[in-house]
């Protein structure tokens, strides 16, 4: 058990371990985390500075660790799976902790595969709506018939299909919460104006005439130059402005280089999670490879190559396992330590049935 106690002016941090006698509880073991008060003091102080840098939300972490029963299960991501050490990644980090105490509409803005998802749920993650869901939509995903219906919802029988009791569209699925729309710039232009409506009223008017209060934050995300798209006349002005009132911009990664090993090793980490053989590191000649390579695919690219190699290792352990034992299925998964049914599917996944 962690507690605060005060002892002559003085605030500090302990932890108390109960000391047992058999199954007999005979007293306590108290360890003070702090041996004064400046020193406590200077921990305080270096969580505010890892907060103002955009390292650490220690706010949202301590919500986080006495409600941890009502955090959202729909997040993805947090501050700390932006990775990386240049100039801008460091600011896109600060940028997400400076909005945690804002419900501003956020645009994020980057090429394909840059990591735009990783900001939204980042953002949400941070913000004090973080208990409540937030909903993710890729507008270039839903067919255009089915957009209006899909966003806003509809009531019973107003259309033929439209099943019983009506149906809530993704912004009523994310009320108290946030809604993140991807691809932003798909969306068709007749639809703009009932969004940018939704976002001036705060209310959402199902098909069907049902209008429904909502509170909500919007985050938009766009690998398009959505100003460009204004002067066509393919995207609203106004439906613009809405949008853009605070915008993040994530750099390619052809221009933030030296997180590439940091992004490189980060990703291998959590593969190596899943693997029945671990990589235990990228070398150095691979590493100047990826150095020397453009991305055009960005984060997304290199996460992709990585998990390629993974998956060529791992069938490479698993056809030589099977090898060592005679082609038997069960001392193989035995000694890699997974299920039989898991090397099975293996198995099946690398085609060495």
């Amino acid at each position: 058990m962690n507690c605060f106690y005060f002892s002559s002016d003085v605030t500090n941090i302990a932890r108390i371990e109960p000391l047992y006698k058999g199954e007999k509880l005979v007293g306590a073991i108290d360890y003070d985390l702090f041996t004064n008060g400046r020193d406590l003091k200077e921990f305080l102080n270096k969580l505010e500075e890892f907060s103002s840098k955009g390292l650490l939300n220690y706010q949202s972490t301590f919500h986080s660790m006495y409600d941890a029963s009502k955090k959202s299960n729909t997040i993805k991501y947090s501050i700390n799976d932006f990775i990386g050490n240049s100039h801008a990644a460091k600011e896109i980090r600060m940028q997400i902790a400076d909005l945690s105490e804002s419900n501003s509409t956020v645009l994020i803005t980057g090429k394909t595969g840059c990591g735009k998802e990783v900001v939204a749920h980042s953002i949400h993650n941070t913000s004090r709506r973080c208990q409540c869901p937030i909903i993710s939509v890729n507008c270039a995903a839903i067919p255009e018939a089915l957009v209006e219906s899909e966003l806003f919802g509809y009531e019973e029988g107003s259309f033929t299909g439209a099943q019983h009791g009506g149906k809530r569209g993704f912004f009523e699925m994310a009320h108290k919460g946030t809604i993140f729309l991807d691809e932003v710039d798909q969306l068709p232009y007749h639809i703009q104006s009932k969004l940018l409506r939704v976002l001036q009223e705060k209310e959402v008017t199902r098909i069907g005439g049902k209008t429904i209060p909502i509170d909500i934050r919007v985050i938009a995300a766009t690998n398009k130059a959505l100003w460009h798209m204004v002067e066509d006349e393919t995207f609203r002005e106004d439906l613009y402005y809405r949008l853009n009132v605070i915008e993040i911009n994530i750099p390619p990664l052809s221009e933030r280089k030296e997180d590439i090993p940091l992004l490189a090793n980060y990703r291998l980490d959590k593969l190596n999670k899943q693997m029945v053989k671990n990589v235990d590191s990228i070398s150095n000649e691979v590493m100047e490879l990826f150095l020397c390579f453009d991305w055009p695919g960005n984060v997304r690219e290199l996460n992709n190559l990585l998990e390629q190699v993974r998956m060529r290792a791992e069938a490479d352990t698993i056809k030589k396992v099977l090898e060592l034992n005679n082609q038997n299925r069960s001392k193989t998964a035995n000694m890699l330590k997974i299920s039989r049914t898991a090397l099975y599917d293996k198995l099946k996944k690398y085609k060495l049935l």
